[in-house]
């Protein structure tokens, strides 16, 4: 009775194991949609005249190819009514070198692509100074993985927000891994601000640049939302994946709504060599 019994399992694992079924989900959003990545970076020290803005089209769940939004008219104006018109270099990608940048100045970003138009506006923030970059080991979350530390004055008496990039490469100059952080001065208005980042190893003499990003409050929030989809994975019992949304919105038609974001940033750069 035993061994029948024995046997009728293997049968029932076999059979089950032999049949695999591929299901495509059926998602409800599958309208194509235009993309806009428009980070104007202003680097210290420069004149910040040349910029780039991507726009692409979004594509089936089940494609990952980049659909590139080809003859757009973009242009980016500012408060006090100069334009600067971007023109499309390749597929998908609109340059200026005449752009004028000025900290806490307002733009508006204004594209017109396939007959409808999209607006954005945003204000450029400042970013402060690296004051110096350190190693550690036993200074972070873990008291054994190496990390690179950064040192910077947050301005008193306003909220501010940063983004700060920490991109490592071998001393030859080939990438390894990039990565940022987002940061508030919510509990330490005014003092000098540390930001660090945990790797479970570091050769010696790669090389880290350090960018520290100015960013608004909504862009914060923005890559927060980012961040937190990124980190859901594909848990079935998690909160389902949601649409995030950034400050672009079409103007012509609101059910044709885009993804992206539009946003103008000073940044302070640097980089060190691990010891």
């Amino acid at each position: 009775m035993i061994k029948n019994k024995i046997i009728l399992l293997i049968i029932i694992l076999i059979t089950f194991s032999a049949c695999e079924t591929v299901i495509n989900l059926d998602f409800e959003d599958d309208q194509e949609r235009l993309v806009i990545e428009a980070l104007i970076k202003w680097q210290k020290g420069t004149s910040g005249n040349n910029q780039t803005i991507k726009l692409s089209k979004t594509a089936s769940f089940y494609d990952n190819s980049i659909l590139p939004a080809k003859n757009a008219d973009v242009k980016i104006s500012n408060q006090n009514g100069a334009v600067f018109v971007f023109n499309e270099i390749a597929d998908g990608i609109y340059e200026t070198n005449n752009f004028i940048p000025s900290v806490n100045e307002s733009y508006t970003l204004t594209i017109v692509y396939e007959n409808e138009v999209y607006v954005a506006s945003e204000t450029l923030i400042e970013a402060p100074d690296i004051n110096n970059i350190t190693q550690t080991i036993e200074n972070g979350d873990s008291t054994t993985e190496p990390e690179i530390n950064v040192f910077f004055d947050d301005k008193p008496n306003i909220e501010n927000f940063y983004r700060i990039i920490y991109e490592r490469s071998e001393n030859n100059g080939a990438s390894i891994d990039s990565d940022y952080t987002i940061y508030d001065d919510q509990f330490e208005d005014g003092n000098e601000l540390v930001d660090f980042n945990e790797y479970e190893e570091i050769a010696i003499n790669q090389v880290f640049q350090i960018s520290l990003f100015g960013i608004s409050e909504r862009f914060s929030n923005y890559l927060s939302l980012i961040n937190a989809q990124g980190d859901a994975g594909f848990d079935p019992f998690a909160s389902p994946p949601v649409n995030v949304f950034g400050n672009c919105v079409n103007t012509t038609n609101s059910e044709n709504y885009p993804y992206g974001y539009f946003g103008l940033s000073e940044f302070d750069v640097a980089t060190y060599t691990w010891q």
